[in-house]
């Protein structure tokens, strides 16, 4: 239990981080991802999967927080599961939104390394709904 009470602290300053940079329109406090992290998004039924490594997902999300700016990302029903004391995964569904508009929902599941004495995200699979 205390390898997921210290995890639950990173990733609710995770999502703090994310409000912030939404706020702001700045990323930079954003960059949780391992060297070798990766993503995989699922935009629908009739297409194929897109894959983004480290630097392309990086550089998009920077993109997507400066588009965004004023937004509200949500975290809603996560749910975080320890594989060990040094390996979690989250999963949630992520709603981001304008005022009362709902602009994209998504399911989403991280996958977390503790990796030089440090939390960080190895890989994500996001399925749009």
């Amino acid at each position: 239990m205390r390898g997921l009470s210290r995890f639950m602290d990173v990733h609710d300053r995770y999502i703090l981080k994310w409000q912030q940079a939404l706020d702001s329109g700045d990323a930079s406090s954003l960059d949780f991802m391992a060297d070798e992290y990766y993503v995989t998004f699922f935009w629908g039924e009739d297409n194929r999967p897109v894959y983004y490594e480290r630097q392309e997902a990086f550089d998009g999300m920077i993109q997507s927080v400066s588009q965004l700016r004023g937004a509200k990302k949500l975290f809603e029903h996560r749910v975080i599961r320890m594989r060990d004391d040094d390996h979690a995964v989250v999963f949630f569904e992520q709603i981001i939104q304008m005022g009362n508009r709902v602009l994209a929902r998504m399911l989403t599941v991280e996958n977390w390394a503790i990796i030089e004495n440090q939390w960080l995200m190895t890989r994500e699979v996001e399925e749009h709904l």
